[in-house]
Parts: C-alpha cells; structure tokens; sequence
C-alpha cells in the first residue's frame, strides 16, 4: 500500500510539471475539469474548436477569469473552416473573448510562431490564455530548434513604410505580404505589420531598437488614456513611473506594477545605466577613452551619480549598479571579506628565482571615488567586472613576474621592500581605470616544507661561507694591524733614539757653551775684581799720600790706628785706670802727646 501511495505521489509530481490535454466531451464540464486542474498546480490546456469554445462562455468568465487561473485555451478552426459547414466557422471568439477580463489572446502568422506561442502559453501563469490557429496546413514555415517567449501585447514590426501600413493577423498574413509585393510595385512604402494579439490590442508600436514607451506630455498621469494616445504613447512598458499618491487608472488601459524605490545606501553611490531616453551623446571628454558618459536622461551611462537615498527609478528600462565608495579590501587569500567581491580570489601561486612554486597571500585596498564611479561603471560595467578582469589579472600577474627575480627567502626576509615595489606598480596600474590604490599587503607565505629546509639549509651554508669570508677578512686585518703596530713600534723606537742622540748633542752643545759662558764670566769676573782691586788700591794710595800730605805721615799713621781700633772696637784704655805717678801718664797721654805734637808740626809747616 505504501509502494502504491509512493507511486501516486511521484505521478502525480510530475503531472505538475507537463501540460495536460482534455479530452472531455462536454466543453463546460472541460472548462471546469481544466479550472480545477488548474488550482492543483498543473497546467491544462483546454483544446475545442472556436465555434464551440462559446458554448463554455459562462465557465471561461466566472471560474477562470474572475479567479484568475491560468488555463491555456487552445482553440481549432478558427476563421472559416470550408465544407464542415456554417456551424463549424470559427468567427466569434475574437468578439466574445475580448470582453473577458484578464484573458490574453493570440493568433500566430505561422507553423515558427505558433510553437513560440504555445511555449509563452506554458509559462503564462497570470490568469487565462487563449490561442486560435485554423483548420489544415500553415505557410510550411519550418519552426527553429528552440521556442522563444513572447512579450504580451507587443505587435511585431516586420517592414517600415511610410505611405502604407498593412496590419495582419493569423492566416492573412501571406495574404498581407503579398499585398506589399505589389503595392511596393507601384512605387509605394508599404509597413507591414503583425499585430499577433487580439487582446491586449497593441497601440503604436514601440519602436524598433527601443525596449519601452517614450515620455509623452498631457495625459495627466495616464489618467486620459485617450490625451496618451493622442500624445504618440506607445503601447508596452512606459519609461515614465508613478510616485507615490492616488490614480484615477483605467485597468483595461494601463496595468500598474508597485515596485520600491532604489535605496542607495551610506558608503555607496549608485550609477544608473539607462537603456533609454534621449540619443546618446558622450560628455565624457577627450581624456577619458575606455567609454563614454551621459547627462541625466540620455541613454548610457550617467555622468552624474546617485548619492546615497531613496530614489524612483524604473528597474525595467535602467540599471543602477552600486559602487562602494568606503575603501574595499580584497584578499587574494583563503578568505573572504563581508561585501564578498573577492569570493573567486585565491592565493597568488608564484616561481621563485631558485625555481620554487610557492603560494602568496596578498591582500589590495582600494578606493573608488563617487566623481569617479561612473567612469568606472562605463569601462567595466560593474565593480565586480573591475575586480576580476582588472584587478585579478594585474595583481597576479605582476607577483608571478616579479617573484622571478626573487628567492623564497628574499621575500620572508624583505617583504616591506617587496610590498613597497608592489604597491607602486599596482597603483600606476589602477590610476588607468580611476581607481586608487591606498596599500597593498603582502600576507602569509606558505612554501612546501621540504621545500623551506631545503632554503634554509642552503641559507645557512651561505652564512657560513659569508662568515667563514668575514672571519679570514678579520684575520687578515688584524695581522696588517699588528704588522702595522710593529712597524709603528720600530719607527718609534728609532724616533726615540734619533730623537736621544739630537738632545744629547744639545745637552753638550749647551755645556760647551755653558763652560764658554763661564769661562767668559769668569774672565770677566776676574778681570773686574782685578780692576776694581786695582781701582780700590790707587784710590787709598791717593787717599793715603793725601792724608800724609796733608797731618804728616805720623799722625797720619796714628790716625789710621785709631781708625783700626774704632772699627774693631778694640778696648784701648782698661775699665780701672791707675796712674803711675810719673810725668807721662802713660800710653793715653803719650799718644795725645804724639798726635799734638805732629799736628802743630803740620801748622807750623804750613
């Protein structure tokens, strides 16, 4: 039981996924029966022929299009259908069906867009859909190997013309084509147009190459549906949007999609890509030549950005492409940062010098200014291009060229000279598509582990060698040091010596004429003593024959004695004098006697 119930169930699953045909005979019990399939999931299409399709008029607009389900009418013999008779002519479904609310009708020119309309039917879920196709064969238009959806409404512009406009629907349009072939005969422009839907009725056609609707003026708002059309309103998507208020809208005239407004957040500034409005005029300047800029409301890119707001934009006629204007870090790394531009960046695998693979970690901080990001946007098309087809490629390909003339080594020990070259090359390559970069960081480096001995072995054999090299460079200087110390202490020695001889030759040269100044001196010395002695000598002789001739040598003579005797203090006359009593009394009276007597001789003589 449960096998059975399983089965069932998968059945029924895959019933959801494949269209259904009925082939119930009652039309209005099909209607139904296809309503109710319809609100399971499934998707029937209803096939019967147009003129009897009226008969389940009362189902197709009660449980189909008031509920708005999606079953896909298919109806046969639509037009008139030769001998199976008047009641078989299917000349009514395009009257009864366009006052049906909702309902979307077709008719196809061909066998190719028959199956492209079939397969729009299969992904049309938004309410009822009806097909009509006539009895027999088609123009034997072989179909193309893939369906294609088509747009709802739109009216296909096969030919341009500008006297004549053909407009046919279904089976007449080789009757139209061939109407042009002689109209154009006659030298006229004929248009020929296949409208291809009977409801909605397409208005004047979007123009060829354009995706929506002009801007037209005086419809209020497409409140006077009439004042839009007269306008030269194109039926479609409208570029032009409602803001937020009431609208007095004709639901038959003009379907209205609430969307949200564009919220260009803090950070960011949002660049609109515009794929319509006025032509297309570059304001981009000669010294910008990798795209090209727009004023607001032209298509292309617009030169002027979006800051940070809300702003009512149409997302199905614009693009708005957000450009982080806060400094974006990328790792080129087995992470990834929160804005995830760098979700498709790996390590940087790079050959060394010595002919070692290894893998770098880099990571690039760069910044877009808001002047900036639409030049950015019109060369790259959006920052995530910029990322993986700029700054991808020039980031790892200048680590894949420069590690070449470096060893696994020289990038452990000098990594700052290395970020430093690194983030000069990268910048100069950035400035090209007006992006800046402020660093640019070189990470962890992961070499293979035999590969690491084996460098560093190498490396510390190299530092012997430089040391063994240092050492005998010392040796060599320390003995041209002695060797120099020596010849220092030679020369010294022999300065010394010269130096002794030079002083004992002026100590003698200074006694030689230490003895000449002496021996002069002495002379001298000797010769003075011997004047002045003989000077002193001739002066008491003088003095002396003076003092004779002028008391008598006598009493000169006595005078000198007692001159003696006063200088040397002799004592003459004793402490206790004793007369002898005589006529002299004594040696005292005899000397006075003596000095009288020559005295008064020297007066008489005189």
């Amino acid at each position: 039981m449960a096998r059975m119930r399983a089965r069932w169930q998968a059945e029924r699953a895959a019933a959801r996924e494949r269209p259904v045909e009925l082939l119930v005979r009652a039309e209005e019990h099909a209607a139904l029966f296809a309503c109710g399939l319809s609100t399971r999931g499934l998707k029937p299409f209803l096939t019967i022929y147009s003129t009897f399709m009226q008969r389940a008029f009362d189902m197709i607009v009660h449980d189909m299009a008031l509920q708005n389900l999606p079953v896909r009418l298919c109806m046969d013999r639509g037009g008139l259908s030769g001998d199976d008779g008047p009641t078989h002519h299917g000349l009514f479904d395009i009257a009864y069906l366009r006052g049906v609310p909702g309902i979307v009708h077709m008719q196809p020119r061909n066998e190719d867009e028959f199956v492209d309309m079939l397969w729009t039917m299969a992904n049309y879920d938004k309410g009822p859909i009806a097909i009509r196709y006539p009895r027999g064969n088609g123009p034997g238009v072989t179909p193309k190997d893939k369906p294609m959806l088509l747009e709802i409404g739109k009216a296909e512009v096969v030919a341009d013309g500008s006297d004549v406009a053909l407009i046919a629907l279904g089976d007449m349009f080789p009757v139209a084509e061939e109407a042009k072939k002689q109209l154009e005969a006659k030298g006229l422009s004929v248009a020929l147009i296949n409208p291809r839907w009977i409801k909605p009725l397409d208005g004047a056609c979007i123009e060829q190459g354009e995706i929506a609707g002009p801007i037209v003026a005086g419809h209020n708002n497409f409140q006077d549906a009439q004042a839009f059309l007269s306008a030269g309103g194109r039926r479609g998507l409208q570029e032009q949007i409602l803001l937020s208020g009431q609208w007095n809208l004709n639901p038959w005239f003009a379907h209205v999609e609430q969307v949200e407004m564009v919220e260009i957040p803090i950070g960011h500034v949002g660049v609109v890509i515009s794929y319509v409005g006025n032509l297309h005029e570059d304001v981009s300047g000669p010294d910008f030549k990798h795209g090209d800029l727009v004023e607001v409301g032209h298509k292309g890119v617009w030169v002027r950005p979006l800051l940070p707001g809300k702003h009512p934009l149409n997302l199905r006629v614009m693009r708005v492409e957000l450009v982080p204007t806060t400094n974006i870090v990328l790792n080129w790394a087995n992470r990834t940062e929160a804005h995830q531009f760098d979700e498709k960046l790996n390590s940087i695998t790079v050959r060394s010098r010595d002919g070692f693979a290894f893998n770098l970690d880099v990571s690039q901080i760069i910044h877009i200014g808001a002047n900036e990001a639409p030049k950015v946007i019109s060369r790259a098309g959006s920052v995530q291009n910029l990322i993986d087809h700029a700054l991808q490629p020039i980031v790892g390909n200048y680590f894949r060229n420069s590690a070449q003339a470096y060893t696994v080594l020289d990038f452990l020990s000098a990594r700052t000279e290395r970020q430093y070259e690194a983030a000069n090359h990268i910048a100069a390559a950035l400035r090209e598509y007006d992006v800046e970069a402020i660093d640019t960081l070189i990470g962890d480096i992961t070499p293979p582990e035999s590969l690491m001995k084996t460098q560093t072995d190498r490396k510390i054999a190299e530092e012997h060698r430089k040391t063994y090299e240092m050492q005998e460079a010392a040796e060599k200087q320390h003995q041209q040091l002695v060797r120099q110390t020596s010849l220092a202490d030679i020369q010294n020695q022999v300065v010394s010596a010269e130096e002794g001889v030079r002083i004992s030759e002026l100590h003698a040269s200074a006694a030689v004429k230490k003895s000449e100044g002496d021996a002069t001196s002495t002379r001298l010395r000797a010769a003075g003593e011997a004047d002045a002695i003989r000077s002193t000598g001739q002066a008491k002789a003088e003095a002396h024959y003076a003092g004779i001739q002028a008391v008598g040598q006598d009493t000169y003579a006595l005078m000198q004695l007692f001159q003696i005797i006063a200088e040397k203090n002799l004592r003459v006359v004793p402490d206790v004098l004793v007369n002898g009593g005589g006529a002299n009394g004594g040696l005292v009276e005899a000397l006075m006697a003596l000095v009288t007597k020559n005295t008064r001789q020297a007066s008489l003589g005189s």
